[in-house]
Parts: structure tokens; sequence; C-alpha cells
């Protein structure tokens, strides 16, 4: 991937499981990626980063690919202000 563009239209999926039940998939689509990695760094709750992935174009991003995009200079939206 040469440039990744953070308004292609994006889908985040997230595993959420536990406590004998089934795992199950929670799925939301987002008009551009940059909401979309907004949505898992900020609201997220943290226990669930590790089943979650981001879909953009044809490209997939793990956990630690979501926090190198959130964290680039390029990335176009406001970051939370630290606690």
């Amino acid at each position: 991937m040469d440039k990744f563009d953070f308004n292609w239209p994006s889908e985040v999926f997230t595993l959420k499981g536990g406590q004998g039940h089934r795992d199950q998939i929670s799925y939301t689509r987002f008009d551009t990626a940059a909401q979309a990695i907004r949505f898992v760094i900020e609201e997220l709750p943290s226990k669930l980063l590790n089943g979650t992935s981001l879909e953009s174009s044809e490209y997939r991003f793990d956990k630690r690919q979501i926090l190198q995009l959130y964290n680039s200079e390029d990335y176009p939206l406001r970051r939370r202000s630290p606690e």
C-alpha cells in the first residue's frame, strides 16, 4: 500500500464473547476510515481491541495497525486529549 486514504469508507468488526456464550461479531460501517479509527481507539473498551479489525478498500488492519494509523502524522481528525 503506497499511502493510506483516510477518506475511504470503512468497516469495523469486533469479536465479542466470553462467560460461556458463543462469540459474536459486531459490525459497524463508517463513511470514512478516519471515523472508524477514532471509534476503535477512543470508543471501544480496551478489552475488545484484540478481537477488532478494520477493513478499508481491500485492506484489513489489526489492533496494532489501527493504532499506527491513529498515531500517524497524516491522521486528519483531532485526537482525544490525554486524561
